[in-house]
Order: C-alpha cells, then structure tokens, then sequence
C-alpha cells in the first residue's frame, strides 16, 4: 500500500493523473496492480493556515538592512567630510592624538546604530523576545557596521563616493 499525499490546493484532476500514472509504472515494472489511497484531507507538519506572518514583521529585515545602509553611509560620510574641509589634517596636527579622534568616531557610530536599531525593535515589539541575545546581537552588528563605515571612509574622499561604496 502507497499514501499519495498532496497539498491541499492540488486540484483533483491532477492528483487522480498523477496516481494513474504511478499505477501504471508500479505496474509495468512489477506486474501487479498497485492499491494506492489518496488522503486529501491528511496535513503533514505544523497546519499553518490561518497564520500567515503580517506584512509588518516580513518588512522587518529590510527596516533593518536599510538602518545599517544609513549608519555605514553617515559615519563614513562623518569621517570623509573630516578629511575633505580639511578639519581632519586640523586635528590631527594640534594636541589630539588620532586614535582619540578615531575612537570619538567609532564611539559616536557604534552608539548612533545601536539606539536606532534597538528603537527599531522596541517600536515593532520584537526586542522583548529575547532581549539579551537581541541586545547582544545588535551591539556586535552596530561594532561590524562601524567597521564598515571606517572601511568606507578609507576609500572615499567625498559624500558621493561614500554613498557609491555605501551601496556596494
């Protein structure tokens, strides 16, 4: 005995050609008929009708994703308009030492994409699933984003050069 099982939006026509047509080659290969039942009515794992997820929480990854673009765009934008008005070079020459300058930088990202993505998640309620992991993940990607933004802003020297490498 064989349990053809098909998705509820099968269509009859289909299931019935598709058992005749596996009928008919169990019964060349074999020579004896085969008894197969079709269990239309029969849902194999979780029955997920009715539970569709809302459109808002689909838009979330790329709420996200858009954040972390803006973030990397603003820090290398911050970092590359130092450098093209000259204020870098200004800097750097007078009593500041340029890892004070770099960390003021990287402190000022870190902490701009870190509240604006735990906004995000507090504004959609999603950060009260698992805080501590979220907290936790969202600080290593505001770190990896501000990384990136120093990458960014190593090979450019103006906003627009920044928003083209941004996108890449």
């Amino acid at each position: 005995e064989v349990r053809a099982v098909f998705p509820p939006t099968a269509m009859p026509e289909m299931k019935s050609a598709q058992v005749a047509i596996v009928k008919q080659i169990v019964f060349q290969l074999q020579g004896e008929p085969l008894d197969i039942v079709d269990e239309a009515g029969e849902v194999l794992g979780p029955d997920m009708a009715g539970r569709q997820i809302p459109a808002r929480d689909r838009l979330l990854p790329i709420f996200a994703v858009f954040v972390i673009l803006m973030e990397i765009m603003g820090l290398a934008t911050l970092i590359a308009e130092e450098y093209d008005r000259g204020t870098m070079s200004s800097l750097v020459v007078s009593s500041l030492p340029m890892e004070s300058f770099l960390t003021a930088k990287a402190v000022t990202g870190v902490g701009m994409t870190f509240i604006q993505a735990v906004l995000l998640l507090a504004v959609t309620g999603t950060l009260f699933d698992g805080p501590l992991l979220l907290l936790t993940g969202l600080l290593l990607g505001s770190l990896l984003v501000a990384g990136i933004g120093f990458l960014v802003a190593a090979v450019s020297r103006d906003m627009m050069t920044v928003i083209a490498w941004s996108m890449l």
